[in-house]
């Protein structure tokens, strides 16, 4: 009995698959496996409980092969963990530079935005004096960044995705975004962009026109 099996990870999930021929230990003879067991190490692959001590899985091993050599015994889980521990801290760091990049950006939009609506001060003043409606001023609030801030996003996800294509010849593992991301990413952006104007719109709406009006 022989399983040839072309999609199995041994060498671990960030590894592509390697053709690999599986067989029943009591069915391989002796001599081959002393050949084999000289130039390359064993993988014991075992199902057992988590209480299970070291000792006992050696006995099993042993019981298979008492000249087997054992080192190095860990749970698939560990494995995974020591495996993708590389990865996972590049995600933390690129999430969090992300995470600052957008604050930054948000920041400098919440400036402009107070900046313009002080200089403005007056037009928003003469609307609320000819009885604008608060949603209407809201909307003229929201459209002073949204050509500059559209712009930039449409072109930073087309220079995303031009960079991810370019990648994904040197870096196997490189997932390309799916829909829903793209869709997640622009909700995120909407709403920090919502979030930024929260400041000047108040201000807009606590504007007190005739007092404005007089001033200027």
């Amino acid at each position: 009995m022989v399983g040839v099996v072309d999609d199995v990870r041994d060498a671990g999930p960030l590894e592509p698959p390697r053709p690999t021929i599986y067989v029943i230990q009591e069915q391989a003879p002796q001599k081959l496996l002393s050949s084999i067991r000289r130039f390359f190490p064993f993988n014991f692959f075992l199902k057992y409980d988590s209480i299970s001590s070291d000792e006992r899985l050696r006995n099993v091993i042993a019981s298979v092969s008492s000249k087997q050599a054992i080192s190095k015994i860990k749970t698939g889980k560990d494995t995974i963990t020591e495996i993708t521990s590389g990865e996972r801290l590049g995600t933390v760091v690129g999430a969090g530079l992300g995470a600052f990049c957008l604050l930054l950006t948000l920041v400098s939009v919440f400036s402009l935005s107070s900046a313009v609506v002080l200089s403005q001060k007056r037009r928003f003043a003469v609307m609320r004096a000819l009885g604008a409606q608060p949603i209407h001023l809201v909307k003229q609030v929201l459209k002073i960044n949204a050509m500059t801030v559209g712009t930039g996003a449409f072109f930073g996800i087309i220079l995303g995705l031009a960079s991810q294509k370019m990648l994904s010849h040197q870096v196997e593992h490189l997932l390309a975004p799916t829909p829903l991301l793209l869709i997640a990413a622009g909700a995120v952006l909407a709403a920090g962009y919502a979030l930024s104007h929260v400041a000047p719109i108040a201000k807009v709406l606590r504007l007190q026109a005739i007092r404005v009006l007089k001033e200027l």
